[in-house]
């Protein structure tokens, strides 16, 4: 916990609210989804996977209100719609397939991320690390889900029918 404190305190020094704002987004997510009685490992997938989209639409929603042009809206309102989609059908089935789904979409847009950082570093270079930083981290959670996600299939189909 204290190795924790310490990174964020070193991130937030060096990042300012390109680390805050995602990072306290996701935590917000991650609660809500908690809350709303997911099991830990989907809340944790999907709540970094909302998180992220949040504070996107904090940044194209900033770009419209001061009237400057925003050339990635139409693809992050596609974005938006996966997401949106992957968390209603997360949050309704909690499945393997679920995760997997994520672990596409994650990993499709770490590759548009790494491929295109040279035109998203234009906005920010510290922004658009940081999204790989947390597609990488999305990734990893979707796999660990997929894990979780296999061993409970197996344990509910291994339990015995109660008549």
């Amino acid at each position: 916990m204290v190795g924790i404190a310490v990174f964020s305190v070193v991130m937030a020094k060096s990042l300012g609210g390109v680390y805050w704002m995602p990072v306290l987004l996701m935590a917000l997510s991650v609660w809500a989804l908690t809350k709303a009685k997911m099991r830990d490992y989907i809340a944790w997938m999907l709540g970094v996977l909302v998180g992220q989209t949040l504070w996107m639409a904090i940044g194209h929603v900033t770009l419209f209100t001061t009237d400057k042009p925003d050339p990635e809206l139409f693809t992050f309102l596609f974005d938006l719609c996966i997401v949106i989609g992957l968390t209603v059908w997360g949050m309704r089935a909690q499945s393997v397939a679920v995760c997997v789904c994520v672990l596409l979409y994650q990993t499709i847009a770490l590759g548009a991320n790494v491929v295109l950082f040279d035109e998203f570093a234009k906005a920010s270079a510290a922004a658009a690390g940081m999204h790989i930083v947390l597609r990488a981290l999305g990734i990893g959670l979707a796999i660990y889900a997929i894990v979780k996600a296999s061993r409970h299939k197996r344990k509910e189909e291994a339990a015995p029918l109660v008549v």
